[in-house]
């Protein structure tokens, strides 16, 4: 026997909302994976530009090396050259004391025979005093170069004002000098908030024997602006005397630099701003470290 038409009927419509149901599972799942590529898409831009800025950080880095490699290599050759002037002054001068002495040797001897003679070595004698004291004069100026040209090669380019020893086994010193950091610097999108740090204990025992302490006092450290929202301006007027005490040699018996450690606190969209003010202003004032890990503890200013 057949079904009869009501049967037939119901069959094809529970049919057709069965393959409806299905059509509507494989466009819910087709929605489903392309949120998912479009969430990996976007994971691997991030993972592509998070490598282009590191590879960008490993070229600079390594052009800075190679920066300070020349650098030394000039060095190298400015005292090699400041060497052999010393050398020859010397000799001048160890040249001009003989012919001093001969000259003094032919004075004691009769005026009444050698007179127009003496007075010629009375002449050159004197010449030859103001050339000893010449050439003595630049000899001290030539030890005093090459002293602060072999303190720079061995310390390097800006070393740290305030720093502690440390092992090295590259150098052949067996140490390095290994920066304290004198502030805490946050890098905001319109505005710097700076922090002191802890004053360090003792001192350059090794350059001038003061205290770390006394320095912090004679560079009023007390007096300073901090957690305080200040311009890039502002920061610049508050912080260049410390900058230029250090390079003056009023801090060491050398040419340094204090060092800080500083957050970037500017919006993702903002780098720009972080840029200008690490690399620009920071930078032309201090040795900087950017801090990963610690948290910048925020307070009513930072905001």
């Amino acid at each position: 026997m057949g079904e009869s038409p009501d049967s037939s009927g119901a069959a094809y419509r529970r049919g057709t909302v069965f393959g409806l149901t299905v059509a509507e599972v494989f466009i819910l799942l087709l929605f489903l994976l392309m949120l998912l590529f479009l969430s990996l898409s976007q994971q691997w831009e991030a993972n592509a530009d998070n490598l282009n800025k590191v590879k960008d950080s490993l070229r600079e880095v390594s052009a800075e090396r190679e920066e300070l490699k020349q650098e030394s290599e000039v060095l190298r050759d400015k005292i090699r050259t400041l060497s052999q002037q010393r050398d020859r002054a010397k000799q001048q001068v160890k040249r001009a004391e003989q012919e001093l002495s001969d000259a003094r040797r032919l004075l004691d001897g009769d005026e009444g025979t050698f007179f127009e003679e003496m007075q010629e070595q009375r002449e050159r004698a004197q010449q030859l005093e103001e050339e000893v004291q010449k050439n003595e004069k630049r000899a001290q100026q030539l030890e005093t170069e090459l002293g602060a040209m072999v303190t720079l090669l061995e310390k390097g380019v800006n070393p740290p004002c305030w720093y502690r020893k440390v092992p090295d086994s590259d150098r052949a010193s067996g140490e390095r000098e290994k920066a304290y950091y004198s502030f805490d610097v946050g890098v905001f999108e319109d505005h710097l908030i700076v922090r002191r740090g802890d004053t360090p204990p003792g001192g350059a025992e090794d350059d001038t024997g003061g205290s770390f302490a006394d320095e912090a006092e004679a560079l009023n450290f007390d007096s300073l602006p901090y957690d305080q929202p200040l311009n890039d301006r502002e920061f610049e007027q508050h912080f260049e005397p410390i900058w230029q005490a250090g390079k003056t040699g009023k801090v060491r018996s050398y040419s340094c630099i204090f060092w800080v450690r500083v957050w970037d606190k500017t919006a993702p969209g903002a780098k720009i701003r972080w840029k200008q003010a690490h690399d620009k202003v920071l930078e032309g004032l201090f040795g900087t470290y950017q801090v990963q890990d610690d948290p910048w503890l925020p307070i009513a200013a930072d905001s």
